[in-house]
């Protein structure tokens, strides 16, 4: 049977996943950065990713934001993720997700890449964060 407070934690962990997807997609800052613990990881080496620190990250974030329009507008992306497997470990906990995203072309949506992120969290005095982000992607495709 499985405890009100691992029930919490589960929703908590299912929120960065979130608010990391709805900050890229609606070009929204701090939910963004409200995600990442200060010390986090995030790598990709498919989109040769390699970010250290929060600060990174969000310099990172900050050199995109504004390139894309906020979804729904036309250019602007929709992630979606799913199949969360959550593991929890007292105060750190990993987690395992697939995705996809789509660009909308102002008349059709058009999915552009997929993949799956590999994650640890980590529980402060504020809540659970984004440790360590391995994000796995297939090759980014041009929508029609």
């Amino acid at each position: 049977m499985t405890d009100l407070r691992a029930l919490q934690d589960r929703f908590e962990i299912l929120d960065l996943y979130s608010n990391y997807a709805i900050g890229m997609d609606r070009g929204d800052r701090a939910r963004f950065a409200s995600v990442w613990s200060e010390d986090a990881v995030w790598l990709c080496a498919e989109l040769r990713l390699e970010l250290v620190g929060k600060a990174a990250i969000l310099a990172y974030y900050d050199s995109r934001s504004g390139k894309a329009p906020s979804t729904p507008d036309r250019g602007g992306n929709l992630r979606l993720a799913g199949n969360h497997v959550i593991e929890l470990h007292g105060d750190t906990a990993s987690g395992l997700a697939e995705f996809v995203a789509y660009r909308f072309t102002g008349s059709s949506m058009h999915p552009y890449t997929m993949g799956h992120y590999e994650d640890v969290f980590v529980r402060d005095e504020t809540g659970w964060r984004l440790r360590r982000r391995d994000m796995v992607v297939c090759p980014v495709q041009t929508a029609p």
